[in-house]
């Protein structure tokens, strides 16, 4: 059964980049890159996970008014 909120909501739980996990043939920083091109893109709300990553940060700066990015640390 599938349910659909009103809002819709996205979890990126993708592979970090630049690290190799042997289980696939790696994920640049371009493939994040594109992705954060395409999550500018939506309308709706999402999460990605990532280590720190300076286009994420500027991607984040530039999307924090209007699109409401912002980041948060999660702590252990």
């Amino acid at each position: 059964m599938v349910y659909l909120a009103r809002t819709p909501s996205l979890y990126c739980d993708l592979p970090y980049v630049g690290v190799n996990q042997e289980h696939y043939d790696g994920y640049t920083q371009d493939d994040f890159d594109n992705l954060l091109k395409l999550l500018e893109t939506i309308n709706g709300k999402f999460l990605v996970s990532s280590y720190r990553n300076a286009s994420l940060r500027e991607y984040t700066k530039r999307n924090g008014g209007i699109r409401r990015w912002s980041l948060r640390r999660c702590q252990r």
